[in-house]
């Protein structure tokens, strides 16, 4: 079986937690694999937020849209705010090539209306 199918139970004492299985536990979502985790009412599915293969993981795992967003957490504000910081610089630079794609598009179909009022000219 692909490596990416088996699980791995690590059992974790939540009033004596092993630094051990944590330690697994991390390693396990470094290498681009997913965690399922307890929380408060429901269980949690962990993979590392930079790591784009790993959240697509995610979302095929929960079959969930892609335009229904997940939660990351940090572990500072500072974190949270690098990682905002460069999904607005993603996102800007993704803006910037749709805007040169509608330009070219624009210009495309100015060439094209252009030749083609030449063709009726000539007709």
């Amino acid at each position: 079986m692909p490596e990416i199918f088996k699980t791995q139970v690590i059992t974790v004492d939540a009033a004596h937690p092993d630094a051990g299985a944590i330690e697994e536990a991390a390693s396990i979502i470094r290498r681009g694999r997913l965690v399922a985790f307890p929380t408060e009412t429901v269980y949690g599915l962990g993979a590392n937020a930079r790591d784009s293969m790993a959240v697509s993981t995610i979302f095929v795992a929960k079959q969930r849209p892609s335009s229904n967003p997940l939660i990351v957490h940090t572990s500072s504000t500072e974190e949270a705010q690098a990682l905002a910081a460069r999904l607005k610089a993603v996102l800007d630079l993704q803006e910037k090539k749709q805007q040169k794609h509608k330009e070219s598009k624009a210009r495309a179909a100015a060439e094209l209306e252009a030749r083609q009022a030449l063709i009726d000219k000539q007709v």
